[in-house]
């Protein structure tokens, strides 16, 4: 096994006091070389302006029994090196982390979550591929949580904590959408009930648009049961093809939901296709009856379920 931490990762850095060092990983080929490279959020990193405002350092794949190295790493602050943003204090850039591929090269891009970034609004940056990782100054798109469509997330929604991308809600098979958990969203007048914004790609296949990001929260459009205080919907965040339709489904948790018992939580799945009801399960994943699944139409070919955990 191997072993990297901020006083092996090739930048001259070492270990801090909270450093958060590792708190979120994503692997892609970056530079388009065959192995993967690996992303690591640092939320609490030191920046070259001494604010502690995160970071993301890339540590590159190579063929062979070496795995990783630390040999041309790179580390990306908000602000520097062409990356959007500033690094302040508190900011968190780097908390959450996703690949997707959203432009016609079909090549893996970095998304870096900074649910602190401007506000607690939050926001995210897309980091597009280059031939030495991904490179902030060339097509790096900054996504805030203010710039979403209307109606907004509210000011503590904290966009790009949870992050996961897919071919969700009948987009290209090729390029994906990118799905953000805002579990501190006020939604439907119920304090950090939670929502999720899914922003799909381009049809010019130039990247991500926010022309058509949608909301969703439990009633609206999902048409599920009615938010509560605290739910906390899209918490987490997982992208399957659960059905082997060849077509990608969403589950989104609400782990401190009210269902049946006091933050018992509950997952829905956003399902694209017709498939028969789900049966519940419980906590420790075995079967349920049936009977017990809530299941409400959304369009002709999209529903949605409700894994009760009972």
């Amino acid at each position: 096994s191997e072993l990297s931490a901020r006083n092996n990762d090739g930048l001259a850095e070492g270990p801090e006091v909270d450093g958060t060092f590792g708190g979120t990983l994503a692997a892609a080929d970056f530079t388009n070389d065959g192995p993967d490279d690996l992303a690591i959020g640092i939320r609490r990193a030191r920046c070259p302006n001494d604010a502690t405002g995160g970071a993301v350092v890339i540590l590159r794949g190579q063929a062979g029994s070496g795995g990783l190295t630390s040999t041309q790493s790179r580390i990306l602050f908000a602000g520097v090196d062409g990356v959007p943003g500033s690094c302040i204090d508190g900011r968190a850039f780097g908390e959450g982390l996703a690949i997707g591929r959203f432009n016609a090269d079909v090549r893996p891009d970095l998304v870096v979550g900074a649910p602190g970034y401007p506000t607690e609004r939050g926001s995210v940056t897309v980091l597009p591929s280059g031939n030495i990782g991904p490179e902030g100054g060339q097509g790096a798109v900054l996504i805030r949580g203010i710039d979403l469509p209307i109606p907004m997330a509210t000011s503590t929604a904290r966009i790009g904590r949870v992050l996961t991308t897919g071919t969700v809600r009948g987009t290209s098979s090729l390029l994906d959408s990118l799905v953000m958990g805002a579990p501190f969203d006020d939604a439907e007048g119920q304090s950090q009930a939670g929502s999720v914004w899914v922003v799909h790609p381009a049809t010019d296949g130039s990247g991500l648009g926010l022309a058509g990001a949608e909301r969703w929260t439990l009633r609206i459009p999902l048409a599920a049961a009615p938010a509560g205080v605290n739910d906390q919907f899209g918490s987490t965040l997982a992208v399957g093809d659960f059905n082997d339709d060849n077509a990608r489904d969403l589950a989104i948790g609400s782990y401190l939901s009210d269902n049946q018992a006091v933050d018992a939580g509950v997952v829905r799945l956003h399902e694209k296709g017709n498939l028969p009801v789900l049966q519940a399960i419980d906590d420790i994943g075995f079967p349920k009856r049936a009977a017990a699944v809530e299941q409400r139409s959304m369009q002709a070919s999209d529903k949605l379920v409700e894994l009760l955990d009972r």
